[in-house]
C-alpha cells in the first residue's frame, strides 16, 4: 500500500524540485544569482535567493537583494495598468497626471495612448 506524503514532504519535494529547476535555468541563461517570492493572499509564503550578486567579491544573493528590472518591467507595468482600464478605474483618454509616477517624457503627451505602455 502507497503511504500519502506527508505536508513537510511534501513541501520538501517542491523545494527540491524548484532548487533544481532553477539551478539548471541559471546555469544554461548564465544567469549568477536570481531571488524568488511567492505570494498568496497577500501574504509572502516563500522566497529564496540562489548564487552571487557579486561574482568577483562572492557576495551570495539573498531575497533582499536589488535587481535592474531593465525592459521586463514595461510587460508588467502595462499588463497591470490594463488590468485596472479593464476593472474601469481609468479610461485611456484621462489625463495621464492622474496616474501616480508617471515618467517627464509622458506627461506632454497629455493622455494615455496604448502605444505609450509598450513604449522603449
Amino acid at each position: 500500500m502507497q503511504e500519502k506524503l506527508s505536508i513537510d514532504t511534501e513541501e520538501n519535494n517542491f523545494d527540491k524540485l524548484y532548487n533544481l529547476f532553477i539551478e539548471i535555468l541559471m546555469k544554461i541563461g548564465h544567469i549568477p544569482s536570481f531571488s524568488a517570492g511567492i505570494i498568496k493572499d497577500d501574504t509572502l509564503i516563500w522566497s529564496k535567493a540562489y548564487g552571487y550578486y557579486d561574482l568577483e567579491n562572492q557576495k551570495q544573493a539573498t531575497t533582499d537583494t536589488l535587481y535592474i528590472q531593465a525592459s521586463v518591467s514595461k510587460t508588467v507595468t502595462a499588463t497591470a495598468l490594463m488590468q485596472q482600464y479593464e476593472l474601469g478605474k481609468f479610461n485611456l483618454s484621462d489625463d495621464i497626471v492622474l496616474l501616480p509616477l508617471i515618467p517627464p517624457q509622458f506627461e506632454a503627451i497629455g493622455y494615455i495612448l496604448p502605444f505609450c505602455l509598450i513604449a522603449t
